[in-house]
């Protein structure tokens, strides 16, 4: 019996001790399920913390580029973009005392100039190469546009503060000063030879040699060049006078107006309202000058061998400064912009050699009043040009436009008329000619108008274009008004004759 009940407890025990271990192991099972799964999300919630953290870090390292690169465009907007003269310290006052001395100057210099081209008709050189006369309007316009084209570039650079350290205002003032050899250079080969071309379609009857004045002075050669007649050694004359004379006057001039700018950042005084006009009066001057100083001595007494090597010398010099322009980081990106506006220009002005040609005898005095028309219009369009520019360039700067353009229409319609009253009075033994002057008047006022909106819808639209307005907009400016000045002068001389009855 008793066996035989131990035997069932025995087996219920072990049953019991089965099931016990049995219930420990799937509790040891869901526990390392639960760790493991556990485990799997402590995993996944380091690996997206550190994803999070990584991103985190790489937003810091963003904004903290983002923060450099704010802080150095801000510095560089404040030391580049800020000009010396802004919206806020605008003065009508101030603009007058810097503009009028400039128009006045610019005035005498076209007063010298017309008084200069009354002369130097008479001379050899214009009476028996009447391409001449086609020429000189084209180079004085060209070299206007050219000098312009640096002033308005460098007083630009002033404004934003370009040319207040000296190494990069050296290299600025010798980039721009290679640029303008070069362009002066090229330009005027074209212009001359073009120039030479459509006067010899033009020619008539030229006077014999020996009927005309030996002028300026009577100095015998034995080289003297009598075998003209529109061949070679006269297209080489125009050639080589015109590219010497343009060679010349831009080698001086840009090395003064260069100066000019640089001494008025100094002074605190805007280059914008000084320098453009100084710069087309000198060039117009200088233009003629060199030119018919040049054509003097080449048909007078150089040899064509020695005329052959100056334009050698002056072609060859176009390679040396390509070279060196390439060369500056400042000014090689115009080697390949601003010759459209140029060359359109160069067409433009020859138009107005064409009138110059045809009107220049018929008219008295018209090649003393039509530098200074043109030259005053023109220049007062550019000074809107290169102030409207700088603040373009600025994006910080809003120029009145409306009362700059009101100041140049009065400065240029008061200058003008004292000229006309000067004028009428010299012309008749000091009787006013009060029909003279309502007419030169009227003409003034609608050629300045013409000459300010133009400067301001061409500027704007060549910078919505994306256009810089300092190389493409001053050329076609002063080509155009200088064209329009010279119709419209012709227009009120008709005008004034047909009144008197002449």
């Amino acid at each position: 019996m008793s066996s035989s009940s131990s035997t069932p407890s025995s087996s219920s025990s072990s049953s019991t001790v089965h099931l016990t271990q049995n219930y420990h192991q799937k509790k040891f099972n869901q526990s390392n399920q639960i760790q493991e799964i556990q485990e799997i999300k402590d995993n996944q919630i380091d690996q997206e913390a550190q994803d999070q953290i990584g991103l985190l870090s790489n937003q810091k390292i963003i904004n903290k580029n983002l923060i450099i690169y704010n802080s150095s465009q801000s510095i560089s907007s404040t030391s580049i973009s800020t000009p010396i003269h802004s919206n806020s310290n605008f003065s009508s006052w101030n603009l007058i005392l810097e503009i009028l001395p400039s128009l006045i100057f610019s005035v005498i210099g076209g007063i010298l100039t017309g008084e200069l081209l009354e002369i130097v008709q008479n001379w050899l050189a214009f009476i028996r190469v009447p391409e001449l006369y086609i020429l000189l309007p084209v180079l004085m316009n060209l070299k206007g546009n050219l000098e312009m084209n640096l002033t308005a570039r460098l007083t630009t650079s002033a404004n934003v503060g370009q040319l207040d350290k000296p190494d990069q205002r050296r290299a600025l003032v010798l980039g721009n000063l290679t640029l303008l050899q070069l362009q002066a250079l090229i330009v005027s080969f074209f212009a001359s030879f073009i120039s030479f071309v459509l006067g010899l379609l033009s020619r008539r009857n030229l006077p014999s040699l020996n009927r005309i004045p030996a002028r300026p002075g009577k100095l015998h050669h034995w080289k003297f060049n009598n075998a003209l007649h529109g061949g070679y050694h006269e297209c080489l004359l125009v050639l080589a006078a015109g590219m010497l004379a343009a060679s010349l006057s831009s080698a001086i001039l840009g090395s003064l107006m260069s100066a000019l700018v640089i001494i008025s950042r100094n002074l605190g005084l805007d280059p914008d309202n000084i320098a453009p006009p100084i710069a087309s009066s000198l060039s117009d001057l200088m233009s003629l000058i060199f030119l018919s100083l040049a054509a003097s001595v080449f048909i007078k007494y150089t040899h064509p061998l020695l005329t052959t090597l100056i334009l050698g010398i002056l072609i060859s010099s176009i390679g040396l400064n390509l070279l060196v322009t390439a060369k500056n980081t400042y000014v090689q990106k115009y080697l390949a912009i601003g010759w459209l506006p140029l060359f359109i220009a160069m067409l433009i002005s020859i138009c107005s050699g064409l009138v110059l040609e045809k009107f220049i005898t018929q008219i008295h005095g018209f090649a003393t009043i039509a530098p200074v028309l043109t030259g005053i219009c023109g220049n007062i369009g550019s000074i809107s040009v290169s102030r409207i520019s700088t603040a373009l360039h600025s994006q910080n700067r809003l120029e009145p436009i409306h009362q700059v353009g009101s100041i140049l229409m009065l400065l240029s319609v008061a200058i003008l008329s004292g000229f006309a009253s000067w004028t009428s009075s010299t012309e008749n033994n000091s009787k006013f000619n009060i029909s003279f002057f309502l007419g030169f008047t009227l003409c003034a006022i609608w050629c300045s108008l013409f000459s300010l909106v133009l400067a301001n819808v061409l500027t704007n639209q060549l910078w919505n274009f994306g256009y810089d307005p300092d190389v493409y907009a001053i050329p076609l400016l002063s080509s155009i008004v200088d064209l329009v000045g010279q119709l419209s002068l012709v227009l009120t001389y008709s005008c004034h004759s047909k009144l008197l009855g002449h």
